[in-house]
């Protein structure tokens, strides 16, 4: 029985665009929705929030474009200020205070108030994608050589080049590894014609009208760089 995330990835490869960025995009969609609105209150999920800072820049902002959830996103960032106000309160509060402002004035200092007002462990939204991207990696390295995954990924627009690595490295299957690179190099050749032609139609001497090759050049930046959103600031790749 095939999981859940070979079905997703099939169904996914007709879109234009990384099929594994597509999923995570609707999956951060998801997760923070479903944060804002049914969790906000929750103990631990507040606490992880706090112990994040909040999330990374990437993520952080991405938030706020989720309309009608103000009151939300201020309850869960009051507590983030509050917990900072402390910090620094604590650092800062009178004559008794003076030693421990002295040791977190050190720079080399590992309690120094510039670690403690950072964050203690990762970005939420970025270890939820960095779990979901597991997933769909695996699936499609351990099913390409099923013949209706493999034949959507030879339609589709093909992987963005981190994702095309990252299933590379994960793929432990001769057969499987040869068929990603052949399927995806195919894909790479027709983007570079298509990247030719756009660049050729340039020229001010020619007058045919552009084609498919019209949009090439921002598909092939999306392609190296992957999805808006995917990549936050916490999920650089090593």
């Amino acid at each position: 029985m095939k999981p859940l995330a070979y079905h997703e990835l099939r169904d996914v490869f007709i879109k234009p665009g990384c099929a594994i960025c597509n999923l995570l995009k609707r999956d951060i969609e998801h997760y923070i929705d479903t944060l804002l609105y049914e969790f906000t209150l929750d103990l631990d999920v507040n606490k992880a929030f706090r112990e994040g800072r909040g999330f990374c820049n990437e993520h952080g902002n991405q938030i706020l474009e989720h309309k009608g959830s103000s009151l939300s996103i201020a309850i869960l960032y009051q507590a983030i200020v509050s917990d900072l106000l402390k910090v620094v309160d604590q650092a800062s509060g009178g004559p008794s205070s003076r030693p421990i402002l002295a040791r977190l004035l050190r720079a080399d200092a590992d309690d120094g108030l510039a670690a403690q007002l950072g964050p203690s462990r990762t970005c939420m939204a970025c270890d939820m994608l960095a779990e979901a991207e597991g997933r769909y990696v695996q699936a499609l390295s351990e099913h390409i050589g099923d013949e209706p995954l493999r034949e959507k990924y030879e339609q589709s627009e093909g992987l963005c080049l981190s994702h095309f690595r990252k299933v590379l490295r994960q793929t432990r299957n001769p057969a499987h590894y040869q068929i990603m690179i052949s399927t995806q190099q195919a894909i790479w050749v027709r983007l570079k014609a298509e990247l030719d032609e756009f660049i050729a139609k340039n020229d001010y001497q020619r007058t045919d009208p552009m084609g498919v090759e019209g949009d090439s050049w921002s598909r092939a930046a999306r392609r190296i760089a992957g999805e808006k959103g995917i990549f936050g600031l916490d999920r650089r790749e090593g």
